[in-house]
């Protein structure tokens, strides 16, 4: 036993396990690795153990599950369960927590780790710990690299995820914990395994506000506008190549002021941000385009944008100055070959001898769309 979860708390907070795993991120064909944070609240935990006594089992089979979601275009898809059975772990039939009636000294628990996680050898997965967690017929063992302190917390220092920040299935509950900029997502264990009647979270689950909720600016009383933007520092270009998008796709432009790492769930998403007490993904066009990334300074700002005034908000990062243009525009359809490959359906014209990309976001999220990003009239 390496700790022992203490009960020993207000009422009115609670205390979380910070857990990280090297993980594989999710997007289709990447191969970038990071750490995947979650928590887990101490009521569903039984007790902390040494992964030194793990026999395991099924790690073969692990690893081919991870290959075949690795090898599937949108990573692990409806159905597709979050973690897969790995092995089992001794523990005494005496502990806290474990209820049987076996005669031997010891319970034969099994022990499961995340289906997007790194593989390690034997001996690395024996270095690891192993999070026991309360179930009703008897503990599950979930594997992770590492734990920090368990973290007394209330229940307002934790935001809400929007849905875009946890668009595959990892048991998360909707909210997450911030700590040493890292987003760590409250995972439910009744909800990662379903199939062991563990008892739920106190906490209220699947409370994802809705966007509505949000307290979005006023809009403008003036005819639709075209936002222009640039992603890269082309000062020096002849012909720039700049974004833009509809007015009425933007909530608001601010400063870039922390951004928290996390998995990316959106194409170029480089990190999770707060806006009005919730974490919404932040995406660089740069990384869509395989370009280099943007450098963040005090230059940058966001774009707070959405597809309608009822969607899911996410930020868009962009560098320099932007302008607004009122429409129509007078425009020519480009006929510029772009050094670039854009992956996400656009259009592309000639505005003032600058070369514009229009997007919807609707777009940005691998979503159905007209692939004509929106016409340059009222």
């Amino acid at each position: 036993m390496i700790m022992k979860m203490s009960s020993d708390h207000q009422k009115d907070t609670f205390q979380l396990l910070l857990c990280h795993t090297e993980c594989y991120l999710l997007p289709k064909n990447s191969e970038t690795r990071k750490d995947f944070c979650f928590a887990v609240a101490e009521e569903q935990v039984i007790d902390i153990l040494s992964a030194e006594n793990i026999t395991l089992t099924a790690l073969d089979s692990a690893h081919s599950l991870l290959a075949d979601n690795l090898e599937k275009s949108n990573g692990l898809g409806e159905g597709t369960s979050p973690v897969v059975l790995i092995g089992h772990i001794p523990v005494p039939h005496d502990r806290d927590g474990l209820r049987s009636e076996s005669s031997e000294q010891s319970v034969e628990i099994p022990v499961y780790r995340w289906s997007f996680s790194k593989n390690l050898p034997e001996a690395a997965i024996q270095q690891g710990v192993i999070i026991l967690l309360a179930a009703i017929d008897k503990p599950i063992g979930l594997w992770v690299e590492s734990i920090a302190e368990p973290q007394t917390v209330q229940e307002g220092d934790l935001l809400t995820l929007s849905r875009d920040s946890f668009s595959f299935p990892i048991g998360s509950t909707g909210f997450a914990y911030l700590f040493q900029n890292k987003c760590y997502y409250l995972i439910s264990a009744a909800k990662l395994f379903e199939q062991h009647s563990i008892k739920p979270l106190s906490l209220p689950e699947n409370n994802i506000q809705n966007q509505n909720s949000l307290q979005r600016p006023s809009p403008a009383q003036h005819q639709p506008r075209l936002m222009v933007f640039q992603i890269q520092n082309q000062e020096n270009s002849h012909r720039p190549i700049r974004f833009g998008i509809s007015s009425r796709q933007i909530i608001e432009v601010q400063p870039i002021t922390k951004i928290y790492s996390g998995l990316p769930s959106l194409a170029g998403e480089i990190g999770k941000m707060v806006y009005q007490n919730r974490l919404i993904p932040l995406l660089d066009l740069n990384i869509c385009l395989h370009q280099e990334p943007l450098t963040i300074d005090r230059q940058s700002r966001c774009l707070i944008v959405h597809e309608t005034h009822d969607a899911e908000a996410i930020a868009i990062a962009f560098h320099g100055n932007s302008q607004f243009l009122p429409l129509p525009i007078p425009h020519l359809e480009s006929q510029r070959e772009l050094e670039m490959q854009i992956p996400f359906p656009c259009k592309k014209v000639e505005i003032t001898n600058q070369t514009v990309i229009l997007i919807n976001v609707a777009d940005l999220r691998n979503r159905s769309g007209n692939g004509n990003g929106f016409r340059l009239r009222t």
